[in-house]
């Protein structure tokens, strides 16, 4: 596994796959928040609510939205090249996933059977 520290950025890393990146910095978050939140609840130092923070807001929120933001621009531009072209997207419809493809895609049943493990 690639680690997902402050500053890395897995995403870009040679060795990983889109699904795979997006996974690392969510295995990431998890960890950060799983090893935080106990003591953010019951101690009055503030640094274990300080890296809660970081497992909920630094590692959550940049580095997949750069990454989806970039790849969406790409793909967008392609869609509205062909929607001009042809009238709609039936051009593209090959090129195209539907949900269950995209949850195979980005592991989101792997994920989902993962936080079964917080279920009370």
């Amino acid at each position: 596994m690639i680690p997902v520290v402050a500053g890395s950025n897995p995403v870009g890393h040679p060795n990983l796959s889109p699904p795979a990146a997006f996974r690392a910095v969510a295995e990431a978050a998890l960890a950060q928040i799983e090893t935080n939140a106990r003591g953010a609840l019951l101690s009055e130092d503030p640094e274990s609510l300080h890296q809660l923070r970081v497992g909920l807001d630094l590692r959550l929120h940049p580095q997949p939205l750069c990454f989806l933001a970039r790849a969406l621009g790409f793909a967008a531009q392609e869609f509205y090249a062909s929607l001009r072209q042809h009238g709609g997207t039936d051009a593209l419809r090959g090129r195209m996933l539907d949900f269950q493809g995209l949850n195979r895609l980005i592991g989101t049943p792997e994920l989902l059977a993962a936080g079964r493990r917080y279920d009370a």
